[in-house]
């Protein structure tokens, strides 16, 4: 199994490294690993499985073309501020110290 082969077939499917790494379920830097080749070579049975399987399932002869501007953005980020955004605003307004 090539994993960086299909590690990288599956970002290209839409998937970000993160949403990748939640449907595996792994941490987002192994599928960053996987993709730069420095890790993989012979992953777990199950890791092994599950990333043929999600290839399987997004890259296969039937499955939909999906670019990665077809990702719908993720709700938990969509209009949210920093938790300091007002005070960075308030630091912003004040002079400069003399």
């Amino acid at each position: 199994m090539d994993t960086q082969k299909i590690t990288s077939e599956l970002i290209a499917s839409g998937l970000t490294q993160q949403a990748l790494a939640d449907l595996v379920p792994c941490a987002q830097s192994t599928i960053a690993a996987y993709l730069a080749g420095t890790r993989g070579a012979r992953p777990s049975k199950f890791m092994g499985d599950r990333l043929e399987q999600l290839h399987a399932e997004r890259c296969g002869p039937n499955a939909p073309l999906r670019r990665s501007t077809d990702v719908e953005p993720d709700p938990g980020r969509a209009g949210r501020t920093p938790p300091n955004a007002e005070r960075m605003l308030t630091l912003s307004a004040q002079p400069p110290p003399e």
